[in-house]
């Protein structure tokens, strides 16, 4: 997602794929709030389940955000 804001709780994320960043959730110039979710099999050059660049998420904006 590029300069949106989202709220993704809850949520399972499996077996997701990118060819480049973020296999379950890429994030770009957005603000995100991010918990209590279930990753799993998530595949992804770089932040398997979650890649975030130029993001604030929960409230801290350090960049990037690879997990």
């Amino acid at each position: 997602m590029a300069s949106t804001a989202v709220s993704v709780t809850g949520s399972t994320f499996t077996k997701n794929s990118a060819a480049g960043n973020g296999g379950a959730i890429y994030l770009n110039r957005s603000t995100a709030t991010i918990g209590s979710n279930t990753y799993g099999g998530n595949q992804a050059s770089l932040g398997p389940s979650l890649y975030g660049i130029d993001s604030i998420i929960n409230g801290d904006p350090t960049s990037p955000v690879i997990q």
